[in-house]
């Protein structure tokens, strides 16, 4: 038996009995100062998540109780400070994780939330993590999801933007009884069959034949997945008037990756797909939110059928939605669909009532005045740096995205699609990361995702970090 305190980013705690068996001889288990530990006398552990029945986790810090004190002033530095300041006095000491929080605007601490919005989540923590039936919760925040995104009338509620999406497929289907999906080269819908095919394909593979990207895809999904070039209208409207008889859908990241559209592109889609009579789906798991509070489609101006949303609507937790009109989303409903177009459901943690209540916290930060500016000048600034360092130094360089979201490609071609990225200097994208994190700059292999707790010092750091590593990383 071992006496724990575990407690979740809002400082809550509660003594619990946890019955765990270390082995002497497995270091990877021993406390963090294991030179003073016996191996045999009680410590303390401390578990840095929101607490549920099941108790699970996997972040778990081991102390010895006289380092405790120690262990909450670095815990508390991180509620205060946000999610990259965790990372960098706990974990890997680097002076400045920037550009890290890409679940949640707010990541998981919720910076300056007010108490009452704290003890929201706090609630629904103690109220317990599963129920199988609607949450009050779960009804909340789908009524906020419905206020917000423009092609929103219902939402059904998911545990990841890959069943998001897969669901929203799903959903064209049995409504139109058409079978294939139009989606384009390079974009990412998740991990289904159907998402991942021709997510990397070769260049050489000729529309609209799918690929797949992943051993353990049936074959048989290639000739149900049609793709067509990013930001080509010409070549997308080809193939749907080739297809439109089998075709259900278009599904359509509209910045793809962190590729924009083209002006135009997204209502053109729009409007090809209406003539056609093909549904349009949106993911927007990464651009809801992020883009504007109304996501792409508010951003944008471009309203889809359907719709799916996940990460910031979240708050950093396991949650996502599909959302869409509501003649569309009836076939989730047995009273209104009959059994050629009913799609059988069902989810234990769907709309779970912690996810839920970090969702509805962290949209009230949101919708916060200023939030959107800070985080489009934090993006920004470093977007343009990265320009004026690279033209300084003479390396051709492709600057993609929005200021919420985007990257560069160390090439000279402009990059409008997937096959555009091909032709970019991988090599110098990998010394260039590489180069950042070894000045304390975390940014993963694509997107930066500035957030609203980049302060202006650490822009600055990284606009410092980014003026000495391209003129190595050439």
């Amino acid at each position: 038996q071992i006496s724990c305190i575990a407690g979740n980013e809002l400082a809550m705690q509660r003594n619990i009995n946890l019955s765990i068996q270390i082995p002497n001889d497995d270091s990877s288990l021993l406390p963090l100062h294991s030179d003073v530990w016996d191996g045999n006398s009680p410590f303390e552990i401390v578990l840095w998540v929101p607490l549920t029945d099941c108790f699970k986790t996997k972040s778990m810090f081991i102390l010895e109780k006289k380092n405790q004190e120690e262990f909450n002033s670095r815990f508390f530095e991180y509620k205060d400070k946000g999610a990259m300041r965790f990372f960098e006095e706990q974990t890997t000491d680097l002076p400045n994780a920037s550009m890290l929080a890409r679940d949640s605007l707010y990541l998981p601490a919720f910076p300056n939330m007010k108490e009452s919005e704290q003890e929201h989540v706090i609630k629904a923590v103690e109220l317990g993590s599963t129920f199988f039936t609607t949450n009050d919760k779960a009804v909340e925040l789908a009524e906020e999801l419905v206020s917000a995104i423009p092609c929103a009338e219902q939402v059904i509620f998911t545990t990841s933007g890959t069943d998001a999406c897969f669901q929203a497929m799903r959903a064209a289907r049995a409504f139109t009884g058409k079978e294939k999906i139009l989606k384009f080269e390079g974009a990412f819908h998740g991990t289904s069959d159907y998402a991942l095919m021709s997510l990397t394909p070769p260049a050489s593979v000729e529309y609209p034949q799918s690929m797949a990207s992943t051993a353990g895809i049936p074959r048989a999904i290639e000739d149900l997945m049609l793709i067509a070039p990013y930001n080509d209208l010409a070549t997308t409207e080809a193939i749907i008037n080739a297809h439109q008889g089998d075709l259900a859908a278009v599904i359509v990241e509209p910045v793809q990756r962190v590729i924009s559209p083209k002006p135009g592109f997204l209502q053109g889609l729009r409007n090809i797909t209406k003539k056609h009579g093909v549904l349009l789906i949106f993911d927007e798991v990464v651009t809801s939110f992020r883009l504007a509070y109304g996501g792409a489609q508010e951003y944008f101006g471009v309203t889809p059928d359907m719709s799916t949303t996940g990460k910031i609507m979240g708050g950093g937790y396991p949650l996502a939605a599909l959302a869409g009109k509501a003649d569309l989303l009836s076939v989730y409903d047995k009273q209104t669909s009959d059994d050629d177009h009913f799609i059988n459901r069902i989810g234990t943690l769907n709309g779970n009532p912690i996810a839920c209540a970090a969702g509805l916290a962290t949209l009230s930060e949101m919708r916060k005045k200023g939030t959107y500016e800070r985080i489009n000048r934090a993006g920004g600034a470093v977007r343009n740096a990265i320009l004026d360092i690279c033209n300084e130094n003479g390396v051709p360089v492709q600057s993609c995205g929005e200021d919420s979201i985007f990257d560069v490609y160390f090439s000279e071609q402009p990059v409008t699609n997937y096959r555009d990225t091909l032709s970019a200097d991988g090599a110098m994208m990998t010394r260039f990361n590489t180069g950042l994190l070894e000045r304390g700059i975390l940014k993963g292999a694509q997107k930066y995702y500035p957030s609203a707790v980049h302060t202006d010092e650490d822009v600055e750091k990284t606009i410092e970090a980014i003026r000495e590593v391209i003129p190595l990383a050439r």
